[in-house]
């Protein structure tokens, strides 16, 4: 009897879940990427801070401020996530199955020229030929391996989660100054 209960509810919801999967999807205006590390041997454990900083009560910078983190103070990153601000990424030229004026948005960069994008209706993890740090902000491209250009630079801020020395977890800005969060040893 259950098996058959559930199958008439199923049978019932079906013409609106066919709807669902078909209707179209709009990409977020912004994306956060949970536990996210937004450059090439990005890590989180054990960081030392270079300067003071700001330790706040949750992950936005008009939450409370509940401690100042000393310089050389040692810290935990327990995970983060970057938000970012969806940006269109115009296609110019063919390369694998883009074709010359696409339209991708751009989010989260992910390392080795490597952005989280939406396309098409789904997420994919795209080379984009290009990174975000150096040159022009979030547009630097080398001319022979781009095959598009962003039409406004990348915003994105990363938040971390940190537990503090006497145990309290609070929230930094992951581009505050720390040691220890590129695994590379940069």
């Amino acid at each position: 009897m259950p098996r058959r209960r559930v199958f008439a509810v199923n049978a019932l919801f079906a013409p609106v879940l066919a709807l669902a999967a078909t209707a179209p999807q709009t990409p977020p205006d912004v994306f956060v990427d949970e536990g996210a590390c937004p450059f090439e041997c990005c890590t989180y454990g054990t960081w030392t801070t270079r300067a003071p900083v700001r330790a706040y009560a949750a992950d936005n910078a008009d939450a409370a401020v509940i401690a100042t983190i000393r310089e050389g103070t040692v810290v935990q990153a327990v995970t983060g996530h970057v938000r970012t601000r969806g940006e269109p990424f115009v296609v110019t030229r063919a390369e694998g199955d883009y074709r010359p004026g696409e339209r991708i948005v751009v989010y989260n960069y992910l390392g080795e020229g490597v952005f989280r994008t939406w396309r098409d209706g789904r997420w994919e993890e795209a080379d984009l030929g290009f990174s975000v740090y150096g040159g022009t902000g979030g547009t630097r491209c080398e001319a022979s391996h781009c095959f598009g250009h962003l039409e406004r630079e990348l915003v994105s801020k990363w938040w971390v989660q940190v537990r503090l020395p006497d145990g309290r977890h609070a929230w930094v800005d992951g581009h505050a100054g720390f040691e220890g969060q590129d695994a590379c040893g940069g």
